[in-house]
C-alpha cells in the first residue's frame, strides 16, 4: 500500500441577492459552513430574490468564489471582493390596450321556418335588437324577441340564431339561420341538398312522389313517379307524347321509335281495337299461346300469323295481282284479269 496522499480542495459560490435602480455596493463577511453550505447575506442583502419593491427595478447578484482544504469545516466569505451581475428585471405595466370585439349569439324559437332576408341589424350597446328593429331587415317573420339562450327548449318550433359583433360602442347582428329544429316527420322541412347520393333504398311512401316540370301524374310536361290516386303511377312527357303506368297500363302515346327498335317479351304486345290475338276488332302484334303472334281485322276479315301459318280471310284483292312466288310453279289471282 502506498502512502496517504495529500488532502484535496473543495469550491463553493455563495450568492446574495438585492432589487436596486442601480449597482449597489457589498461589503463586511460572514461565515460559510461547509458540512451545511449554509451562511449568512451581508447587511442590504437577502440569500433570496424575493419581490421587487416596484417597477423598474434591477435584480442584482454578488457572487464569491470560496476554495479550501478538504478537511476545513468553515471559511470566512469576503463579500467585499463579490462580483456583482444583474440577474433580473422588474418590468412595469403597459398602457391599458383598446377593448377588442366580442362575439355575441342570440337565439329566437319560430315557426313555419321562414327564410330570412339577408342582412345585418346594427343597434347601440350591447343590446339585441327589437322585433321591429329584426322585422325591418329580416322580414315580417322575425318580429320576435331574442334571448341570450333558447327561450324555450321544449317547443317544436325550429331555433333561429344570429350571431353578433359588440365592438364597444355598437352591437352587429348578422342574417339569422336556424340552429337547431324538432320535428316528428322531415316533411315539415324544406332542404336544398345540392348532389345527393343515396346508397341505399330510396322509398317513396303513399304520399310521396319525385317530379319534375310535371305537377302531378299525367299532368304537364316534364316527369312524375310516384304515388297518386290509390297506386304507384309513373308518366313521363306531354298531353300529346308520352309513356305512362297507371298502376295497371302501360300506354306509350304519340311519339316515334327510333335505334334499335321496339322489343316485347313473352308477356308483351302492341294492340289497338283486338284485346288479344284475333280478338276483336282492330291489331294485335305480340306473344300469346306459346308462340309470337299477329292478327289484324276482325272475325269476317282478317290476316293472322299463329306462329306457323299466315292465313288471309274474307276480304278483296286490289292492285294487280296476288301470287304465291315470283318464278316456277305457282298459284297467281289477277284482280285485273279477273283470272286465277
Amino acid at each position: 500500500m502506498g502512502p496517504t496522499g495529500a488532502d484535496g480542495v473543495k469550491y463553493a459560490y455563495p450568492k446574495v441577492y438585492q432589487w436596486a435602480l442601480s449597482t449597489p455596493s457589498i461589503s463586511g463577511s460572514t461565515t460559510f459552513t461547509w458540512s451545511t453550505a449554509t451562511y449568512t447575506a451581508p447587511a442590504g442583502w437577502t440569500l433570496t430574490p424575493g419581490s421587487p419593491p416596484a417597477g423598474g427595478y434591477n435584480l442584482y447578484a454578488a457572487t464569491v468564489s470560496l476554495i479550501a482544504a478538504g478537511a476545513t469545516t468553515t471559511s470566512t466569505i469576503n463579500w467585499t471582493g463579490a462580483s456583482i451581475l444583474v440577474e433580473g428585471y422588474a418590468g412595469t405595466n403597459g398602457a391599458t390596450g383598446a377593448t377588442g370585439a366580442q362575439a355575441r349569439i342570440m337565439y329566437a324559437r319560430i315557426a313555419s321556418n321562414p327564410v330570412p332576408v339577408s342582412g345585418n341589424v346594427t343597434v347601440v350597446g350591447d343590446n339585441r335588437p327589437s322585433s321591429a328593429q329584426s322585422s325591418v331587415v329580416w322580414g315580417a317573420s322575425f318580429a320576435v324577441t331574442w334571448y341570450a339562450t333558447d327561450p324555450d327548449p321544449s317547443s317544436n318550433n325550429s331555433l333561429y340564431q344570429s350571431d353578433g359583433i359588440f365592438d364597444g360602442t355598437n352591437s352587429v347582428w348578422s342574417t339569422p339561420y336556424i340552429s337547431s329544429l324538432k320535428v316528428g316527420s322531415l316533411s315539415a322541412v324544406s332542404v336544398n341538398t345540392g348532389a345527393l347520393t343515396v346508397n341505399d333504398a330510396l322509398t317513396v311512401g303513399t304520399t310521396g312522389y319525385i317530379r319534375g316540370g310535371q305537377t302531378g301524374y299525367a299532368t304537364g310536361t316534364g316527369f312524375f313517379l310516384g304515388y297518386s290516386a290509390g297506386a304507384y303511377k309513373f308518366s313521363f312527357g306531354d298531353a300529346t307524347n308520352s309513356i305512362k303506368w297507371d298502376g295497371t297500363n302501360l300506354t306509350v302515346t304519340g311519339g316515334t321509335v327510333t335505334g334499335a327498335g321496339f322489343v316485347t317479351d313473352t308477356t308483351g304486345y302492341v294492340r289497338g281495337g283486338q284485346t288479344g290475338y284475333d280478338t276483336g276488332t282492330g291489331f294485335f302484334l305480340g306473344y300469346s299461346g306459346a308462340a309470337y303472334k299477329f292478327s289484324i281485322g276482325n272475325s269476317t276479315n282478317s290476316i293472322k300469323w299463329d306462329g306457323a301459318n299466315l292465313t288471309v280471310s274474307g276480304g278483296t284483292i286490289t292492285g294487280s295481282a296476288f301470287q304465291t312466288g315470283t318464278s316456277g310453279a305457282r298459284f297467281t289471282l289477277n284482280a285485273s284479269s279477273d283470272s286465277a
